[in-house]
């Protein structure tokens, strides 16, 4: 749990096991993460009466996965733009036909990877 003030509850969540990325998870960790990940948000709710957990992992300051669990209370530092400060936002979408080819590529993957 963090020491920061400004949110009440701020924790982490993370593997014992030092690996950089969510993606390099193995099996046993990768299908415990999900669980635990809940459960603890469940807890870190209901200890601090927020609304909802906001869940994020950026990756690339500290060389260890870890997941920020921020919960939010209205008029809290945390809203619902929390990462769009550093994205610039505009009008362009990715075409009907680029989403259709990541999306298939996507099923692919978790197909093989069931396999």
């Amino acid at each position: 749990m963090s020491t920061y003030s400004a949110v009440k509850g701020l924790c982490y969540l993370e593997p014992k096991r030092h690996i950089c990325h969510v993606t390099d998870l193995d099996g046993r960790e990768a299908s415990e993460f999900g669980p635990v990940l809940s459960k603890t948000t469940r807890a870190i709710k209901y200890a601090t009466g927020s609304k909802v957990i906001y869940v994020y992992i950026f990756g690339d300051h500290i060389p260890h996965l870890h997941v920020h669990l921020a919960p939010h209370i209205d008029g809290d530092v945390y809203y619902d733009d929390v990462i769009r400060k550093d994205v610039e936002i505009n009008d362009d979408t990715i075409s009907p036909v680029d989403l259709k080819k990541i999306r298939s590529s996507i099923l692919l993957f978790m197909k093989q990877e069931s396999q």
